[in-house]
């Protein structure tokens, strides 16, 4: 009882025996992750879909708007969602990370595409603002990066 021994000179004579195709054999593409960036194997070809291990662990931070600004983010003129820096955004940011932020118009069902908007979290800065909606002196708020 013998062993037989078969040599293969090339990749392609090595395909042909086994009836494999080149795209079996080529690794994933590295990508970067689409919440922090870092480089990780390509899971799907939708870029919001290639989250890492790590950020897949992470919350996700949810926001219902009223339409104008809803509207405005979609449309990229709105950079920041402006939250006031009270006791219940500081203990709902400080010193927290997220997966990604989902963005919603008013409160629609889950299967609604149209008025739910994915965005990669991109961290805040504090600052002070004059608006409208926070009465007519300027306020210390959270500008929540959104574009």
């Amino acid at each position: 009882m013998g062993v037989e021994r078969v040599d293969y000179y090339s990749d392609e004579e090595y395909e042909h025996a086994y009836g494999m195709e080149q795209s079996q054999q080529q690794e994933p593409e590295v990508v970067p992750c689409y919440a922090c960036g870092c480089r990780m194997y390509q899971v799907c070809n939708e870029p919001v879909g290639n989250i890492c291990e790590q950020c897949g662990k992470l919350p996700i931070l949810y926001f219902a708007l009223k339409a104008e600004y809803f509207d405005a983010i979609k449309a990229g003129t709105k950079q920041y969602e402006y939250r006031l820096n009270s006791p219940y955004w500081r203990k709902r940011l400080y010193g927290k990370q997220f997966s990604k932020i989902v963005i919603t118009k008013g409160y629609p069902k889950k299967d609604d595409k149209e008025r739910r908007i994915e965005r990669p979290w991109l961290g805040y800065t504090r600052t002070r603002i004059k608006h409208p909606h926070f009465g007519d002196k300027a306020v210390n708020v959270f500008a929540i990066k959104v574009n």
